[in-house]
Formats: structure tokens, C-alpha cells, sequence
């Protein structure tokens, strides 16, 4: 870990992090409500189907932030390729001696990747306007587990940061 964060520093970009995972909680909690309401009846409608690509596209921007805050706070790096968004997910799983342990493990690594191209053609979607179920829905149907392995991972990396502020106090 870079000393040129202080304990103070630390601690509040422990905070913000925290923050981030609640809000990605909130994006979980409301695909989980948009699959049940479609449950009590027959399908999905083509609102509902993009309120849920929505969130979709929203948790997999959320994570991609957090994970920035990572690179550019505790990696003091930054990307520039065309292929940064990959590379990013690729650089949470190194373990960088004497800076950070991995953030992620490579088979989060994976799943989440599933969220970036998902977010990619989405955005890039001219037509059909409404996103295909089909294609989306391990998705909607994976998010709350996704959701968890991130959060126990993100809570593990954070406890470490947290030693290493208790640590920067001691010295």
C-alpha cells in the first residue's frame, strides 16, 4: 500500500466505497422487485423489460466505478486503451505486492464481465428498442448472487484497507 494515503484518507475512501455497495444493494432490490411483479402475470411488458436492462446496465456502472476508485485512490494508476473497461476487471484480480491484495477473484471477474457486455450492447442498441429477455435474463436471475460474492469480496479488501489505516495511526 502506497503511503501516501493517510489514516484519515483511508477511512473516508473506505466510507465512499461503502456507499457505492449500498446503492448497488438498492439497484438489486429494485430488479428483484421488477422480476416478482412479473411473476403475477404473464410476462414481462417492453417498460418493464427496459426498466430491468436499466438496472442492469446501472449495477455493472457501479461497479466499474468502484473499481476505478480502486485504481486511481489505492493503484495511483490510471486506463487508456480501448480496451480499459476489460482491463480494469483484469487488473482487480492482481495481487500487487506491497500496494493491495486482489480486490476481486477471477471467477467474479468473469461473471462480471457478463454485466459489461450486456451494458456495452445495451447502450449500443439501435433496434430492437426493447432488450431481448432471452439474452438478459441469467442476468436478472444472477444479480443477487453476483451482488453478494462482490459485496464479500469488496468487504474483505476494505477490512484490509482498514488495518492498514490502523496501521498508518500506529506509525
Amino acid at each position: 500500500m502506497s503511503r501516501e494515503l493517510d489514516a484519515v484518507s483511508l477511512r473516508s475512501f473506505i466510507a465512499e466505497i461503502r456507499d457505492k455497495l449500498s446503492a448497488l444493494r438498492g439497484i438489486g432490490r429494485e430488479a428483484e422487485a421488477g422480476i416478482k411483479g412479473a411473476g403475477k402475470k404473464k410476462g414481462l411488458t417492453s417498460l418493464e423489460l427496459m426498466g430491468l436492462a436499466h438496472c442492469l446496465e446501472g449495477f455493472y456502472t457501479g461497479v466499474e466505478d468502484i473499481f476505478l476508485d480502486v485504481l486511481t485512490t489505492i493503484n495511483h494508476a490510471t486506463l487508456a486503451s480501448e480496451t480499459w473497461h476489460r482491463d480494469l476487471l483484469r487488473r482487480m484480480t492482481l495481487d500487487i505486492p506491497k500496494v493491495r491484495p486482489p480486490v476481486i477473484d477471477e471467477s467474479l471477474a468473469r461473471k462480471l464481465d457478463e454485466y459489461r457486455r450486456f451494458r456495452h450492447r445495451a447502450r449500443h442498441m439501435y433496434s430492437p428498442l426493447v432488450p431481448d429477455w432471452d439474452r438478459m435474463k441469467h442476468l436478472v436471475y444472477d444479480l443477487p448472487e453476483v451482488l453478494e460474492s462482490l459485496i464479500s469480496r469488496m468487504e474483505r479488501f476494505l477490512a484490509f484497507l482498514e488495518k492498514t489505516a490502523d496501521r498508518l495511526d500506529e506509525g
